[in-house]
């Protein structure tokens, strides 16, 4: 069997003899993409997963979960575990709250008996080799060894620098690299891709490019309301945060400082704010700034205890808002009123999970994603009067809505990876009149939980990111017999 993390963050199994894959989890999940996480079978039949709260354990064929790590105050997650051959531990990377320095990774040992973890080494992604050591890679991407003893459940030595290389590390400690039970070794070298926001017309060609000075991890750029700034997340070692630039020039201004997670950004109706999530205070709050940039960041006061992964602000005391899709009722999206007594209205609550809402600029229509049919698809509800009727814009999978200014198309990746036009009537009724395939937008960046393209004020262009890739090949690396190196060097 395969086991497997989907997007949305459920567990599965598929028989790699074929047949359909069941859930085993569908919440509670740790988002590898945001702070590290994944899954690993036991020789005990079970799968051992990093969830919000530590790693757990579950029957491939569901059933009740048995918690075997507890989170400390100062941990964000317990990732990638490794469960030992003897089945008495597993090796997981410990990932701090502030994680966005990975030098403070550590690497751990669970005692399986005890629940308790003890940190080995500063690293990250260990993993056992079947010759008695344990193999990491550090923050720098230099791989290193230890003799190990999975009896005792200790290294018996120093580490030991092992390959002077460039192993990539992606998202949050994950290292693209690989043991087999008879010493093969693989490993991906680093590649240094960077991130840059160009202008793409509708039939494909990229107009210019925009901002070269904001190259890097970049995410949901959004153009403001007057078509002449930009904002953009931008990931650095310090965590992602918030940056404006003037589409015709000036240079870049940074807006956010603390925290490790500054995103999923919106203008404020009359482009003088700016509202974002962040995890400053906890895992997930809406704030607003002042785009002049007087002031600090404020939290905006909403009644809900869920962690809120987006927000929209409808006028200076009104919200629409997203909870967690990994908190109870999969992704709520909301509708918070924040005048004289503050109001909250679910406008689609289901079990289903329905991500990024999209408000049509006219404030008369709600555009968002939902898996209800079993497949990503993009619906459209009135709004704020949601429950008179509810119309499927997408036919063939759709993520990411985004509403035209004129009102008269809606804009979303299909299940291709298509980006189309939705061409919509809205009197009598809501209706799509033509939907019509735009360019291939596989190699721009995208995201199901949050647009990563914003349009021009004339609907004719679309703000994206596109992927530098270096000069180099990527290149994988296969060392056989690489047991007997690391024999040879730290002793048999």
């Amino acid at each position: 069997s395969l086991a497997y993390i989907k997007t949305s963050l459920e567990l599965k199994v598929v028989s790699l003899r074929g047949g359909v894959s069941r859930i085993v989890v569908d919440s509670g999940l740790q988002d590898p993409s945001l702070y590290g996480g994944g899954v690993d079978w036991g020789p005990d039949g079970f799968l051992y997963l990093s969830m919000v709260d530590g790693i757990w354990r579950v029957s491939p064929d569901g059933g009740e979960r048995e918690q075997v790590t507890t989170l400390e105050p100062d941990e964000r997650t317990h990732a990638w575990p490794d469960v030992l051959p003897n089945g008495k531990g597993a090796l997981v990377t410990v990932i701090p709250r502030e994680s966005g320095d990975r030098s403070r990774y550590a690497i751990g040992i669970v005692d399986f008996a005890t629940s308790e973890i003890t940190v080995l080494f500063q690293g990250v992604y260990a993993r056992y080799a079947a010759s008695g050591h344990i193999v990491f890679v550090q923050d720098d991407g230099a791989l290193l060894g230890a003799p190990f003893d999975q009896d005792r459940l200790e290294a018996t030595d120093a580490p030991v620098a092992m390959i002077d290389d460039d192993v990539d590390i992606v998202g949050y400690g994950a290292a693209r690299m690989a043991l087999s039970q008879t010493g093969t070794l693989v490993y991906r070298r680093a590649q240094r891709v960077i991130d840059r926001l160009v202008w793409v017309d509708r039939n494909g060609a990229v107009a210019r490019g925009v901002a070269p000075d904001l190259a890097g991890t970049l995410g949901s750029p959004r153009v403001s309301p007057d078509g002449r700034r930009l904002v953009v997340d931008r990931g650095t070692a310090e965590g992602r945060h918030l940056w404006t630039k003037s589409v015709e020039g000036t240079d870049p201004v940074r807006h956010t400082f603390v925290g490790q997670l500054n995103w999923r950004v919106k203008w404020s109706p009359a482009g003088d704010s700016l509202y974002f999530v962040s995890d400053r205070v906890d895992d997930g709050s809406v704030f607003v700034k002042p785009v002049d940039g007087t002031g600090v960041p404020q939290r905006v006061p909403l009644p809900e205890s869920r962690p809120i992964f987006e927000v929209i602000p409808i006028d200076d005391t009104t919200v629409v808002i997203r909870t967690d899709n990994q908190a109870p009722g999969n992704g709520d999206i909301l509708l918070v009123r924040m005048d004289a007594d503050t109001t909250v209205t679910p406008l689609v609550a289901t079990q289903a999970s329905e991500l990024t809402p999209a408000v049509s600029r006219d404030r008369r229509w709600l555009a968002y994603m939902s898996d209800e049919s079993g497949t990503n698809e993009v619906y459209v509800r009135p709004f704020p009067d949601v429950g008179t009727g509810v119309f499927r814009v997408s036919t063939n999978g759709g993520t990411e809505p985004v509403w035209a200014h004129s009102g008269r198309e809606l804009f979303y990746r299909d299940g291709e990876g298509d980006l189309v036009a939705a061409d919509v009537v809205t009197v009598p009724t809501f209706r799509v009149t033509r939907r019509q395939v735009l360019f291939s937008a596989i190699g721009y960046r995208s995201n199901v939980f949050d647009p990563q393209f914003d349009l021009s004020l004339d609907d004719q262009r679309f703000l994206m990111i596109v992927r530098d890739e270096p000069d180099v090949a990527s290149e994988i690396i296969v060392v056989l017999n690489w047991f007997e190196e690391l024999k040879a060097v730290m002793g048999r």
